[in-house]
């Protein structure tokens, strides 16, 4: 009787430690990325793969719930975790990385996902999570977050109202961590602009340094800086007038000096393309005007050629400003009929201004770019085929 009695004063006890054995919280930080075979990666899918391991995933886990805490915080239910990186490819919808299951095994906490980047048979992978203590924890996260305010806090807009290349390198180019700062997924996002899978899986990555080997000349070795995408964390990084770039690109020769090529880029509005247009032309008012894209009729007289883009480009005596606005299909067929092409005197710069200016003034929003570049380096551009063909970049395209 006594026996009896014993177990059920334990037997309350008993139930709460079951019910804080299930609940009770443990903490996780990212270790390393590895492929489900044990095999190793390369290429694209090795830089994948390094960028979800630079995240540097911090997380606790509670039962059947997640909350992440860096590189953001977020909390989600395991059965509603679907992505890492939640970017999906344009063509298709499809999820970059698939995640299809969250477990602990043995030592690790394992987030296994699908890739569909690679164009091997096995795409299955795993972020391989390892615990930590409550404290440590805390203080990395905290540590991790006042880093990437620190960057953040670099970031002032640059002022490029003259149009000119007169700056200086900005210091936020030397933090090893810019890019994880503002964006941790950028090469996902910029891997879901290929048009496909198969685009995806042969695109090629190549090194921001580049040379110029002009036949007579010693070899020139230029830099690529760039910021991009600032608005996800509610930045400028530049502005002409009242216009705002959350995207800046300078490609220089050497720290020390000034850039020899700027590029701005943004997702503009019909106002915001009307002033980037008016500070231009005020900007250079006596200078040499050519334009490209403008539509205009091909070989038979019923048939139009049509480009992807728009340009009209200030030449001036010491830099050339140019101005290439996004034209999609779907602007043609809206601004199509008696607009669609306009002749004009290729020899009159008055005339081609007022041509571009009917065509500039169709555009509710577009992607705009604007360059700004010396004029030597344009022509170490038109003098070196093979100068950027490597970065096989659309911005390279839309400037040539």
């Amino acid at each position: 009787m006594k026996k009896y009695k014993l177990i059920l004063l334990f037997c309350p006890l008993l139930l709460t430690m079951a019910c804080n054995g299930q609940n009770s919280e443990s903490y996780w930080k990212t270790q390393d990325v590895t492929k489900i075979d044990g095999k190793p990666f390369h290429g694209i899918t090795s830089s994948y793969m390094d960028m979800i391991a630079e995240m540097r995933i911090h997380l606790t886990k509670n039962s059947d719930s997640l909350m992440i805490s860096y590189p953001y915080e977020k909390k989600i239910k395991i059965s509603e975790f679907k992505s890492l990186t939640n970017a999906r490819i344009k063509d298709s919808g499809e999820l970059l990385d698939s995640v299809y299951e969250v477990k602990v095994e043995g030592d690790l906490l394992k987030i296994k996902f699908v890739y569909a980047g690679t164009s091997q048979d096995e795409k299955r992978f795993s972020v391989n999570l390892v615990e930590v203590d409550k404290d440590k924890y805390g203080e990395e996260v905290a540590q991790l977050k006042k880093e990437k305010d620190k960057i953040l806090s670099l970031i002032k807009p640059i002022d490029f109202s003259k149009l000119d290349l007169s700056i200086a390198l900005p210091s936020y180019f030397m933090e090893e961590n810019l890019g994880n700062a503002i964006n941790p997924i950028q090469l996902a996002e910029e891997l879901c602009d290929m048009n496909s899978v198969r685009d995806l899986i042969t695109e090629i990555t190549t090194d921001f340094n580049f040379k110029s080997e002009i036949a007579g000349k010693p070899s020139e070795t230029y830099d690529v800086f760039a910021i991009e995408n600032t608005e996800k964390i509610n930045l400028v990084v530049a502005n002409v007038g009242k216009v705002t770039f959350n995207s800046l690109e300078l490609i220089n020769r050497s720290k020390k000096l000034k850039p020899e090529l700027i590029l701005l880029t943004k997702n503009a509005n019909h106002d915001d393309l009307q002033a980037l247009y008016k500070a231009i032309s005020s900007n250079l008012p006596n200078a040499k005007i050519e334009t490209k894209g403008l539509p205009q009729y091909g070989s038979e007289k019923d048939l139009i050629d049509l480009d992807d883009f728009i340009s009209i480009s200030f030449i001036g005596d010491q830099k050339i400003v140019k101005l290439s606005i996004d034209v999609s299909l779907d602007y043609y067929t809206k601004n199509g009929g008696d607009d669609m092409v306009l002749s004009y005197d290729a020899q009159n710069p008055k005339a081609i201004k007022k041509v571009f200016e009917h065509y500039l003034n169709l555009f509710a929003k577009a992607k705009v770019r604007l360059y700004i570049v010396s004029k030597p380096f344009d022509e170490t551009l038109k003098t070196d085929e093979n100068l950027f063909r490597e970065r096989k970049s659309i911005e390279y395209y839309q400037w040539r």
